[in-house]
């Protein structure tokens, strides 16, 4: 029964961060509550991949404030920094702990790594892309680099790739729709569910 406890917590995970954390939706037409319920699916997927109860806490709520940054991202266009570095805080503090307890430092600097990589790709993709690539993006890369950085590397290679065709599709499908070659098709929630897959096949 993880997954149904995972998944409450990620809903109230949500709804709190949508509530009460600061700047984290400007537009009043923003409408965070569906979060909830993105939240919970995301949260019930923690059970079968959370390698500790330790673990699955973390992530658990890493899945809740990720929901809400993928609503934002596609009502606004932009990725709260407040939602990013509560998450790296949860995270990092997460595995600080489970590390402690297991001795696993080797695994814990392999996290750091990852995330500090995906966070260096993605700074110079976006100087090169010169503002094609938002540095919300970049931030959310450190987490998700994190994140996926326990599940070792192929995990972040897989997410990488994920979210990126993800992307790619999305845009195709905007493109189709709209006939506007300069809409612009937010990153964050591709790159949120590429992370998710990757961890659900690597785990």
């Amino acid at each position: 029964m993880t997954w149904l406890w995972t998944a409450l917590v990620a809903a109230a995970g949500a709804g709190l961060a949508s509530r009460f954390l600061p700047r984290v939706a400007l537009e009043p037409t923003t409408r965070l509550w569906w979060s909830m319920p993105l939240a919970a699916v995301l949260g019930a997927g923690v059970g079968p991949v959370a390698t500790s109860p330790i673990v699955a806490a973390a992530l658990t709520a890493v899945a809740g404030l990720a929901t809400v940054l993928a609503v934002v991202d596609l009502a606004e266009h932009r990725l709260p920094d407040i939602l990013i570095i509560t998450g790296l805080i949860v995270w990092v503090a997460g595995l600080l702990i489970e590390t402690v307890a297991t001795g696993e430092w080797a695994r814990f600097g392999g996290v750091m790594l990852a995330g500090a990589v995906l966070f260096v790709g993605f700074f110079i993709a976006a100087l090169l892309a010169r503002g094609m690539l938002g540095f919300g993006d970049v931030k959310l890369s450190a987490l998700l680099g994190m994140v996926l950085g326990w599940y070792g590397w192929l995990a972040v290679g897989r997410g990488l790739l994920f979210g990126v065709v993800l992307h790619g599709l999305a845009a195709v499908v905007v493109l189709i729709i709209t006939r506007d070659k300069r809409a612009d098709v937010p990153m964050g929630p591709a790159l949120i569910a590429g992370a998710a897959a990757a961890i659900a096949i690597s785990a």
